[in-house]
C-alpha cells in the first residue's frame, strides 16, 4: 500500500508560487505566504520527497 501525502493550503500555495516564479528565493515565497523561509523550504522538500511535486530542468 502506498502512503498518500496529505496536502494542506500552505502546500498548495507553495507549489503555486513556484509555478509562477520557479527561481524565487525562499525568503520571497515565505513572505508572500506569511510563513518562515525554513517552513517553506522544508515543506517543499517534503513534497518532492513524497513524489507529489518535482522539478523539471
Amino acid at each position: 500500500m502506498q502512503n498518500e501525502a496529505v496536502l494542506d493550503e500552505i502546500d498548495y500555495q507553495i507549489a503555486h508560487a513556484l509555478q509562477i516564479a520557479p527561481r524565487a528565493p525562499w525568503g520571497a515565497v515565505s513572505e508572500a505566504l506569511q510563513v518562515s523561509p525554513v517552513t517553506a523550504s522544508r515543506r517543499w522538500d517534503r513534497l518532492v520527497q513524497d513524489g507529489v511535486a518535482w522539478v523539471i530542468a
